[in-house]
């Protein structure tokens, strides 16, 4: 796998950092009645103690414009590209169901498929979501050399790698309760709604003591918001990204990503240290979250 250069470049030519808001778009959330009082900062170039200081310490998400432009999925992640490479693996697919006020993964899970199967619905003439979620890029390697590691993430030890496509996706807002993360979209355009772990109180999180403990039971693709008051307290941030920006998802913030027509992502992922964390609330959700799943799923064999 390659290194990116640190120096990102736009057009071959190696840019400055501009601090500007990114686009606040409402049209996808349309129940969601409140303002867009945070736009995510957007900049062209983040310098390693850049990212290090504003973001990673400061929990604090932030897009680079164009970072990944030079990538060759960017370039080269067709669906006649991506059948070819891994038509034949299994992945499971999701669907929301646009009925539901509240969601919670078994009622998104629609099971297990070929990659070629659902690349091929996403090709009909339909509007209906394909959601292919978290395929571990260490299972496609026919893929690996089109991705590329960012200059912004050295001395960061990540871990994996993952990728997720489909048409018209809907995810279940959700945090990681460990994991740092930085989302390039790679293929069309992604929406993606985000609260700070201040807000968890606010969005309506599954029980610690459920498996869920990390997801919001909010269905915000088909929003009633009567049914959630206290979500008009909460601030949200929106961004839209285009190929070739990358976004970075501080651990503990609620996201909400949509992808817009057939589109393509990759997510690098690294382990955060206490001191990066979103807060008490957050740390002990995620914690007590992790240690009742574990047990529970333990007891259950």
């Amino acid at each position: 796998m390659s290194l990116v250069s640190s120096a990102l470049a736009v057009n071959g030519t190696a840019v400055q950092a501009t601090a500007k808001s990114a686009v606040c778009t409402t049209s996808t959330w349309s129940g969601l009645n409140m303002r867009c009082e945070q736009p995510v900062r957007s900049v062209d170039f983040l310098s390693v103690e850049e990212f290090q200081a504003a973001h990673l310490d400061a929990c604090t998400p932030v897009v680079v414009r164009g970072a990944a432009k030079a990538w060759g999925a960017v370039s080269r992640w067709t669906p006649a590209y991506l059948d070819d490479a891994i038509g034949d693996l299994e992945v499971p697919l999701r669907r929301t169901p646009m009925n539901d006020a509240e969601l919670s993964v078994s009622a998104v899970h629609q099971g297990f498929f070929p990659v070629r199967e659902l690349l091929e619905q996403c090709s009909s003439d339909d509007e209906e979501e394909v959601y292919i979620p978290g395929i571990a890029m260490k299972n496609a390697p026919e893929l690996i050399d089109d991705v590329e590691r960012y200059g912004f993430l050295a001395g960061q030890n990540l871990r994996a790698i993952s990728m997720f496509m489909g048409r018209n996706t809907r995810c279940l807002g959700h945090m990681h309760p460990f994991a740092q993360a930085v989302l390039t979209q790679v293929v069309g355009e992604k929406d993606v709604l985000l609260f700070s772990p201040s807000d968890l109180a606010r969005v309506y999180m599954h029980p610690w003591t459920s498996t869920g403990f990390f997801q919001s039971r909010i269905n915000f693709h088909a929003l009633q918001a009567d049914r959630f008051p206290q979500l008009a307290d909460a601030t949200p941030w929106r961004v839209r990204l285009q190929p070739g920006d990358a976004l970075f998802i501080p651990v503990h913030w609620l996201h909400v990503p949509v992808g817009i027509g057939f589109s393509a992502s990759v997510t690098h992922w690294w382990r955060s240290s206490p001191g990066q964390w979103g807060g008490l609330s957050a740390a002990l959700r995620s914690v007590f979250g992790t240690i009742f799943s574990v047990v529970s799923q333990a007891l259950t064999r």
